[in-house]
């Protein structure tokens, strides 16, 4: 954030009132296409850019009232800096480490992470404990004072991080591609993604490699448990 324009000391003061949507607006336009060239530049995808800058905010929502505006403490921009880049280091350092994963939690488990979107669950019910060793998740059986998670609801897109094979037409559209062969698209696919980058505002910017056959994704999880 080192372009960081100044912010106004009066902006922040109004942001100390949740209900000053003006000065949220103005605020989020300024800084929000900020934090996310730090998230993209740091290796997250563009849906995760734009749901971390929402975590961002709402952390500044949470602690505004504590921000000290002496200069001698530091600027505001470096203040902000260092709340996004604390949640970047919580999102990479946890996507692994504990279900239901992505930043946002919204694939239920690693069997899933590793499936094309389309078989992932479009809802699951979270509040439970008990694990699921197979899948490496938790058990999504209802239970009373849990919750339903739908990913369907702002924040919660299961989008990205997908393993599936291009179709030909896919295939088609990407302009840095010259050649391929419509007889083998699982070869096709992989030398699609042999191109340094997709720009980011292709349709199929979330795909990050070919699709596992059922068992090799259960044989990836084996694999993820030893580490």
């Amino acid at each position: 954030m080192d372009e960081a324009p100044s912010t106004h000391p009066s902006l922040l003061i109004r942001l100390r009132d949740p209900a000053d949507e003006p000065a949220w607006f103005e605020f989020i336009k300024i800084y929000g296409p900020l934090v996310r060239r730090l998230a993209l530049w740091r290796g997250l995808q563009e849906a995760d850019a734009e749901d971390l800058a929402q975590e961002v905010f709402r952390a500044v929502a949470r602690a505004i009232e504590r921000y000290d505006p002496d200069p001698d403490r530091g600027s505001f921009r470096g203040w902000l800096s260092r709340i996004a880049r604390n949640l970047i280091i919580n999102l990479l350092a946890g996507i692994w480490a504990t279900p239901p994963f992505l930043h946002n939690g919204a694939v239920l488990n690693l069997y899933e992470l590793l499936s094309p979107v389309a078989e992932r669950s479009k809802t699951f019910n979270l509040g439970t404990t008990l694990f699921d060793p197979v899948k490496v998740g938790y058990d999504p059986t209802p239970i009373p004072g849990g919750f339903e998670l739908d990913t369907a609801l702002p924040g919660n897109s299961n989008l990205g991080h997908e393993f599936r094979d291009l179709t030909v037409e896919e295939l088609k559209t990407v302009p840095e591609i010259g050649r391929f062969d419509p007889l083998n698209l699982h070869k096709a696919t992989i030398d699609a993604f042999s191109v340094p980058r997709i720009k980011r505002d292709h349709p199929f910017k979330g795909v990050i490699g070919p699709a596992f056959s059922s068992d090799e994704r259960y044989d990836l999880i084996e694999y993820l448990k030893s580490m």
